[in-house]
């Protein structure tokens, strides 16, 4: 069966006759042809000649040679090891945003080929540094897919690899709070946060929001609190300050342990008994 190659801008066959250049049958966009191999990486892609030279002596060398050995080559052909960093940096620092475009491009085609698989997610296996596990869990916690306990599973395992990111944690606590209906689990991780980032605002907000939804009124009120302290002035503070006298008008509930909120000046906060 014929195999063709489309366009990234419009997704029509490529023209391949030619030796170093690969056009778009319908829109014109040309790809360069470096040993063989098309360049799809887009427009704002652009190879030196060395870098040409450095792909084509790995290439000679790849029957012959193991991982190591095209390291090897890379490093020799390096004109300064600043030349080299910059390869390695640029490489780090956009890991996350190729494996989102990846997914979303992988998903994208195949919603275009197979209109069934718009539900599913198709996947960028990629090299195993997990590039595309964040972008994965974003598609999974779509409202279009919601398939949130998976979303939370590979937020969690993103989580792994950035055990400081907050904003990791914001999105997990979100799902809990919004989606799965988990409040407990939403006040837990939104606790963490707000020890992670005391000055975090919205952290605060949530966690008064999920608290009351647990019925852990005290840590709500402190929760929100803490939120106006920092906040005094926001869009939600006099949603907020309304909600705090409702819930300071309710009984007091005596709690069986507490805890003290990040930035609270050491005030115990009661948890309330599981139901």
């Amino acid at each position: 069966m014929p195999v063709s190659i489309t366009c990234l801008i419009c997704g029509k066959p490529l023209d391949l006759s030619a030796p170093d250049v690969a056009t778009c049958t319908s829109c014109g966009q040309h790809y360069p042809i470096t040993c063989g191999i098309p360049d799809l990486r887009g427009r704002d892609a652009a190879n030196t000649p060395a870098d040409a030279a450095i792909v084509e002596r790995m290439l000679a060398a790849y029957q012959q040679s193991d991982f190591a050995g095209l390291v090897d080559i890379r490093m020799r052909n390096a004109p300064t090891y600043g030349d080299l960093r910059g390869h390695e940096m640029g490489y780090l620092l956009t890991l996350k945003e190729r494996g989102r475009g990846m997914v979303e491009m992988f998903h994208s085609r195949a919603v275009e080929y197979f209109p069934s698989a718009g539900n599913e997610v198709a996947l960028d296996l990629g090299c195993g540094s997990g590039t595309s596990m964040l972008a994965l869990a974003n598609l999974y916690a779509d409202d279009s897919i919601g398939r949130y306990d998976d979303a939370i599973e590979w937020f969690n395992k993103e989580l792994k690899l950035e055990p400081s990111n907050v904003d990791i944690r914001l999105r997990i606590a979100s799902i809990y709070l919004n989606k799965t209906q988990n409040f407990e689990a939403a006040v837990k991780t939104l606790t963490e946060v707000t020890t992670m980032a005391p000055d975090n605002a919205m952290a605060f907000l949530l966690l008064g929001q999920a608290a009351k939804s647990a019925g852990q009124n005290q840590t709500a009120i402190m929760a929100w609190n803490r939120y106006l302290e920092m906040a005094p002035t926001s869009e939600y503070a006099t949603m907020i300050k309304d909600e705090i006298a409702k819930l300071t008008a309710l009984p007091a509930v005596t709690p069986k342990q507490s805890t003290t909120l990040p930035g609270s000046s050491g005030a115990s906060i009661p948890v309330a008994p599981s139901p």
